[in-house]
């Protein structure tokens, strides 16, 4: 387990994260629970912005998870870091530190007002573990 907080209560471990993609769809097999993420990417082109899109996931692969976490996503506009949006799952229970644990976020409708690079941040506990980022363009008009 992690740490002794000064209240003589086991802290949760900070989980490490192995991956976080961007994908169209992740399907969980009902029987064996394996994940198969669909239509992984990094980039969005809009043909004008300000834009909205949603509908897609964010999966996140993480280990030395122990003890009880609220995980927060937040989408974040790189340029000025200004948070856009966030979202926190329900309180879930990770009991073994060497096993994985596997989040499957659905994204709401985004507004992207600009062209550039945005990011997605994963806490766990509040505690930052990892991240990943798109790259929104426009697409050129065809002469």
């Amino acid at each position: 387990m992690g740490t002794v907080n000064r209240h003589g209560m086991q802290e949760p471990t900070v989980p490490t994260v192995l991956a976080m993609l961007l994908c169209d769809t992740i399907i969980t097999d009902a029987k064996s629970q394996k994940k198969t993420l669909v239509g992984i990417f990094d980039w969005f082109t809009f043909p004008k912005l300000p834009a909205g899109l949603g509908g897609f996931s964010v999966y996140a692969r993480l280990t030395d998870a122990e003890g009880l976490y609220i995980f927060k996503l937040r989408f974040v506009r790189l340029e000025d870091d200004k948070l856009l949006a966030e979202a926190f799952t329900d309180e879930l229970e990770a009991k073994d530190r060497f096993g994985f644990v596997d989040l499957a976020l659905a994204v709401p409708i985004l507004a992207f007002e600009r062209a550039g690079r945005y990011e997605f941040q994963l806490y766990a506990n509040d505690v930052y573990v990892g991240r990943t980022t798109v790259t929104v363009r426009v697409k050129e008009p065809k002469e």
